[in-house]
């Protein structure tokens, strides 16, 4: 199986401005916010599925902030239709299997799960960074 990672880097090479980089990133948020709330009825540990609702509200927070930072991007530039944007058709690809392994073993116990969730947020921290390098808009 690939690195979360390199796969998402992948997609990379069709990723021509910077408003298609925040496209990228927000459906990463929103998928990771999907994959930990459908995984809630696979846990039965409450700390662990305490953990998972947090981990879900954070991507929630970081996909507004994403959001936020688009429409005022969007504001300061060349006027951009937003009413077209949806970033569950960004070209992301669908990581929950990666996610999955990520996480497999680890899901019964607390240290486990965070340890996951760090190794995952390292990885989109990466991303991010790699994203910044990649885009030709340079204005921002």
């Amino acid at each position: 199986m690939k690195d979360i990672l390199d796969s998402i880097i992948e997609e990379l090479e069709e990723l021509d401005t910077f408003e298609e980089v925040l496209d990228m990133a927000i459906s990463l948020e929103e998928k990771g916010r999907s994959f930990y709330l459908d995984k809630l009825a696979e846990i039965k540990s409450p700390t662990v599925q305490d953990i998972f609702t947090y981990l879900a509200r954070e991507e929630k927070k970081h996909s507004q902030y994403l959001r936020d930072f688009k429409e005022k991007y969007s504001k300061d530039s060349i006027s951009h239709d937003l009413s077209s944007f949806n970033p569950g058709a960004a070209t992301t690809p669908d990581f929950r299997e990666m996610l999955q392994e990520e996480f497999s073993e680890r899901w019964s116990d607390e240290e486990g799960v965070l340890l996951s969730a760090l190794r995952f947020e390292k990885k989109t921290e990466m991303l991010y960074t790699e994203l910044a390098r990649r885009a030709t808009d340079k204005k921002k």
